[in-house]
């Protein structure tokens, strides 16, 4: 099966995309940097994203994150719309975990949630990724 890969971005040291998140709840939305991480299972994002969007963490299931370096301290979960900001037609709702300080301290990742709605390539030699909506999974 051939793959999807119609939107090529640049990028300087490590896959990071601009990305507009959109609350299902309020519609708010916001613009943000966040890194292509296929090393995370899930989303992470900054609280302060959370809030920009009024989202209510409070009511979200709180989850411990952990890492590589081991546990990061908990989050709270909750649904966000993600779409990359070139490409509106690039979009997927997803269950994202919020935590305090994320942004300064590694920086929002987008983890394979978020890549399982997607064909995605890199070219790291040439600093291009390669996005495109993916086909439906063939039974």
């Amino acid at each position: 099966m051939a793959l999807n890969l119609d939107f090529e971005f640049e990028y300087q040291l490590l896959p990071v995309v601009a990305v507009v998140f959109v609350s299902p709840q309020t519609g708010a939305r916001v613009e943000a940097e966040a890194l292509i991480d296929t090393g995370a299972e899930g989303t992470l994002l900054d609280a302060s994203i959370a809030v920009d969007l009024g989202i209510d963490l409070e009511v979200g299931d709180a989850v411990q994150i952990g890492g590589v370096g081991g546990t990061l301290g908990e989050a709270r979960v909750a649904d966000v719309e993600i779409f990359f900001s070139e490409r509106p037609d690039l979009r997927a709702v997803v269950k994202a975990a919020f935590a305090p300080n994320v942004a300064a301290d590694y920086g929002n990742l987008l983890g394979l949630n978020v890549l399982s709605f997607f064909d995605f390539a890199l070219s790291h030699t040439n600093r291009l990724g390669y996005l495109g909506r993916a086909a439906p999974a063939q039974p």
